[in-house]
């Protein structure tokens, strides 16, 4: 998706490194359980996060509602999100 929107690969990488390999733990009352491998989603936290969420966001509106055409027509451009 990052790649699709023109992210040059630098950042690209960059991303895909921060969340290679990424694992965690849950803790309960006070034990902390075995690592688990995390294969999807951003870290809690993470400042990235909310660029990522509106990126795919972005793409979905962008590919399936404009090519409906629903909403505000401005110009020669439809406003849909």
């Amino acid at each position: 998706m990052l790649q699709r929107t023109g992210l040059p690969d630098k950042y690209f990488h960059l991303l895909k490194a921060l969340y290679t390999g990424t694992k965690s733990s849950v803790q309960v009352n006070g034990r902390q359980n075995p690592p688990f491998k995390i294969d999807n989603g951003v870290r809690q936290g993470c400042v990235a996060a909310p660029a990522l969420f509106n990126t795919v966001n972005d793409y979905i509106m962008d590919r399936k509602t404009n090519r409906l055409r629903f909403g505000l027509k401005y110009g020669d451009r439809v406003l849909a999100n």
